[in-house]
């Protein structure tokens, strides 16, 4: 079974729904995880190391996610509609799916 690496960025309700949910599958990891609120960003990290035994990357800024080399093929990005846009097309412009 082949494993996707991927990050997430936004991480209020639907976002750390989506980051248990990732979580638990066993063909994918995550790399990072990024919200501009610190706090929620560092529950994420946090929710990470549990599951992997290691801190993953966390940003408070997106645009650290979208240019991160870090193997990561897709970005699951779950913020507010009016920032939606813009990160989707950064992280497609860096070789990642959206």
């Amino acid at each position: 079974m082949r494993t996707i690496k991927m990050s997430i960025i936004g991480l209020g309700g639907r976002g750390s729904w989506w980051l248990s949910e990732l979580l638990n599958m066993e063909d994918v990891e995550i790399t990072a995880v990024c919200d501009k609120h610190e706090d929620r960003m560092e529950n994420g990290r946090r929710m990470c190391a549990e599951k992997y035994g290691h801190e993953v990357f966390g940003s408070v800024n997106w645009r650290d996610v979208t240019r991160l080399d870090d193997g990561a093929e897709a970005i699951m990005i779950t913020t507010y509609w009016n920032d939606h846009v813009k990160v989707a097309i950064d992280a497609m412009k860096h070789g990642k799916y959206a």
